[in-house]
């Protein structure tokens, strides 16, 4: 059975952040099963990359960094407070990254986030019109 991790969009919470989904699936299946152990964090990490990819069923391009598939990476900021001590990568990840410590993001090969700034996009513009269009949207659900 493939078991992945995923956000469900804005509409449920607000948020799609992937590290919650991440930490939660651990620490609500260890607090299930009373038992601490039940999870292993290479697990959660392997539910999150490679299996998405397999329940998208894109695993031949993503979900890993193998030669021939897409170079999807991010890159962590080792010096992060959050992240110190690291005493196990697999750990840290299911346990304590946040979207803060993501310092670099690589989308098929393209630097696309470099020192936390966007390269591709102007993040004020994007603000801008998302705050416009949702007086848009509210106004005319709110007319029906």
């Amino acid at each position: 059975m493939n078991i992945a991790l995923g956000t469900d969009g804005p509409a449920s919470g607000n948020d799609i952040d992937l590290w919650i989904a991440i930490r939660l699936a651990g620490y609500i299946q260890k607090t299930v099963a009373k038992n601490p152990a039940i999870l292993p964090a290479l697990d959660i990490v392997r539910m999150a990359t490679i299996n998405g990819a397999r329940a998208l069923q894109l695993d031949h391009l993503i979900g890993s960094l193998e030669v021939g598939k897409r170079a999807d990476l991010i890159v962590l900021d080792a010096d992060s407070p959050s992240l110190t001590p690291n005493f196990n990568p697999h750990t840290t990840i299911a346990t304590s990254v946040t979207r803060a410590d993501v310092r670099h993001v690589v989308i098929d090969g393209e630097v696309i986030v470099r020192d936390r700034k966007c390269l591709t996009i102007d993040h004020q513009s994007v603000i801008s019109a998302v705050k416009t269009l949702s007086k848009q949207v509210l106004a005319s659900v709110s007319n029906n």
